[in-house]
């Protein structure tokens, strides 16, 4: 109201309404990524928390969390996984490389619990017997620190069940 008084008499008050931008603030995923920020997580480095980076990073795969799952850290890295799948699937490359540019900032600082995770639940189930060309396109795309990451899971997987990735190369 002041900003109007004092500025109507220079400008009309139908040019300054245009000139606010418009756009409209949707609470329910305002409080929703509130909560998530807030929810206590496993910690990633001794303070911080995934799901909380996955809030302000990606709060459309966050908020696909269910409030159950909150601080099983390899549930909510499942969530990273299924959105890049998703991605994979439908080709958008540009987000596919933001999940893994995100993913390999995220082991940079990890701890233990979250290495852990990030290697399993996040590259071991994205890719482990996948072998269409959607998915080569995707190893192709992902940084250094993830492609070592996950030769180590597949050499893994290899030791437990031997043949297995062979078998998979061929199907």
């Amino acid at each position: 109201m002041i900003l109007q008084a004092q500025t109507s008499a220079a400008i009309g008050v139908g040019d300054l309404i245009a000139a606010i931008p418009r756009f409209q603030l949707d609470y329910k995923s305002f409080s929703k990524l509130r909560e998530l920020v807030l929810h206590k997580s496993l910690p990633l480095a001794g303070n911080s928390r995934f799901a909380s980076h996955l809030a302000l990073y990606f709060p459309e795969v966050a908020e696909q969390i269910e409030e159950g799952d909150f601080g099983i850290l390899h549930l909510e890295v499942g969530a990273l996984k299924l959105a890049t799948r998703n991605a994979i699937g439908c080709h958008d490359w540009d987000y596919v490389r933001k999940h893994f540019s995100f993913a390999a900032r995220m082991l940079e600082n990890a701890g233990a619990e979250l290495r852990d995770a990030l290697h399993v639940s996040y590259l071991g189930n994205l890719f482990y017997g996948e072998t269409s060309l959607d998915y080569a396109k995707a190893r192709i795309l992902l940084p250094k620190p993830l492609a070592i990451a996950l030769e180590k899971v597949e050499r893994h997987y290899e030791e437990l069940y031997p043949g297995s990735l062979k078998l998979n190369e061929r199907l």
